[in-house]
């Protein structure tokens, strides 16, 4: 009896060895007691404004950061030792720089003065992948983008086209037919040609603003990467096809209260479903919209209260993070 309480007392003994060893086999590399290096990688800008340095893990890779900007050049990338650093692939082993590489603005635009101190893109001289349209060239602020300068441009070659928050005013078929290629759009816009953004099928947002005072025939036809539009207060008129097709567009912000929605403005707009409002639907009910523009008519209709209304209604606010909430 003596000796199985003694080979009890052994077994427990090695099983609490084993698990103790198991667990030991099993904690992270961190609690082992193998140290984590820490590498800094600094962005040289090259005259841009200043981008914060940055730690990676040696053996990982580095966050690529926000691009910076410089007055008059197109950023092209970040090298090191003369050769582009790749984000995705390029391994940290080392503290290192990373330099901005820069293209003269002037070699990629074609411009022309708009007044004494503003000027407009007119052509395009050579393309990138990311086509980014500073802010200023020569000290004169970009404020326009002339008729057609982007239409046709294929995706093959640009990935991107960024406009600064100067550009305001895109002219006639300026964007036409830029199927695939992604949009950034920083600035309100407040002057549209006709066809603007037709078939620009990747075009997700763009921001109109006070100024606008209507959307021309086919501005944003085939757009069926749109998602909302927001119409200022100062439109008046939305154009026949204006939104022609726009598969994507879930709902119309109305800031104001237009007075004509033109034929097939929203033709083929099959997810339109909601119409958010800042006046009243007998308002709204003064529009005069023609035909095929089922959509718009049908769209079920929410009228801003920033509190809670008392009455009975349909209602919509704007929650602390920005985004569109109904009244219940």
């Amino acid at each position: 009896m003596k000796k199985l309480k003694i080979f009890a007392a052994l077994l427990l003994l090695l099983t609490c060895s084993l698990f103790i060893m198991s667990c030991r086999n099993t904690r992270p590399v961190e609690m082992s007691g193998v140290e984590v290096v820490y590498l800094t990688v600094t962005f040289d800008s090259n005259g841009g404004n200043p981008i914060p340095s940055a730690k990676a893990r040696m053996g990982g890779y580095a966050a690529e950061p926000s691009a910076p900007v410089r007055d008059g050049y197109i950023f092209d990338g970040w090298v090191r030792n003369g050769r582009e650093w790749l984000f995705e692939t390029d391994k940290v082993e080392e503290d290192i720089t990373l330099s901005a590489k820069w293209i003269d603005a002037k070699s990629v635009y074609a411009y022309e003065p708009v007044g004494d101190t503003q000027i407009k893109i007119t052509d395009v001289l050579m393309e990138l992948e990311e086509m980014t349209v500073p802010s200023k060239i020569n000290g004169m602020t970009v404020v326009a983008i002339a008729d057609g300068v982007f239409c046709d441009m294929s995706s093959a070659t640009v990935k991107k086209i960024v406009l600064p928050e100067t550009v305001a005013s895109i002219g006639k078929s300026a964007f036409e037919n830029c199927e695939g290629i992604k949009f950034d759009i920083k600035g309100e816009l407040t002057s549209l040609g006709d066809a603007a953004f037709k078939n620009c099928t990747s075009l997700v947002s763009v921001p109109l603003g006070e100024g606008l005072t209507s959307v021309p025939f086919q501005a944003f036809s085939g757009c069926t990467a749109l998602t909302s539009v927001t119409l200022p207060k100062s439109v008046t008129t939305i154009c026949e096809n204006a939104f022609e097709e726009c598969e994507a567009m879930t709902y119309v912000m109305l800031k104001g209260v237009p007075n004509s929605v033109e034929d097939a403005a929203f033709r083929d707009c099959t997810q339109f479903k909601y119409l958010y409002i800042h006046a009243s639907s007998k308002d709204i009910d003064s529009i005069s919209v023609a035909t095929n523009n089922d959509a718009f008519k049908s769209a079920k209709r929410y009228v801003y209260s920033e509190s809670k209304p008392q009455e009975a209604g349909d209602f919509w606010y704007i929650d602390e993070k920005g985004r569109i909430k109904i009244w219940k």
